[in-house]
């Protein structure tokens, strides 16, 4: 992919004038690093795009930008939602080494889950709203609500079980 000075500067125009805004609709999503590394992937993503296509016009820049921010953040959160790993990971630094049966015991509870609860949990922990989770799962923002809580009563009995 060879570069025209029309692409650099087409990218870096684009760069400029959106680079704030896509930053901070991921920090409204994520935290700090996340944000940073979705934004700097959302621009890897739109310079391939323009070399890819160095004749095409852009009609609507704004929305070319944000529909790449999208596709990242999906991109993100889809492998972010992995079945097999416990979100709980952080309750190893709660805990500490000295209680290693109880980091176990949340790890088992958490496998024990069926997968659309466990995914409910990961989608909060990766702070998405009931009305993101619903539309993620096919169901009503209210749906998503009950089911996590649900989830999340389950986690709990079994952790104390």
């Amino acid at each position: 992919m060879s570069n025209t000075p029309i692409q650099s500067e087409n990218f870096d125009n684009l760069y400029k004038k959106y680079r704030k805004r896509i930053a901070a609709w991921f920090t409204k999503q994520f935290n700090a690093d996340i944000s940073d590394d979705l934004t700097q992937q959302t621009f890897m993503k739109l310079w391939m795009y323009l070399c890819a296509n160095p004749l095409k016009q852009i009609e609507n820049d704004k929305a070319l930008v944000f529909k790449i921010a999208t596709n990242v953040k999906n991109d993100f959160l889809r492998k972010s939602l992995s079945l097999t790993e416990c979100p709980l990971d952080a309750c190893e630094e709660i805990l500490g080494d000295s209680d290693f049966s109880a980091v176990t015991d949340i790890r088992l509870a958490f496998m024990k889950l069926s997968p659309e609860e466990r995914k409910l949990i990961k989608m909060k922990e990766l702070g998405m709203s009931s009305a993101e989770m619903g539309k993620a799962l096919g169901i009503s923002p209210s749906g998503a609500r009950n089911r996590l809580k649900e989830a999340k009563d389950k986690l709990i009995k079994e952790i104390h079980y």
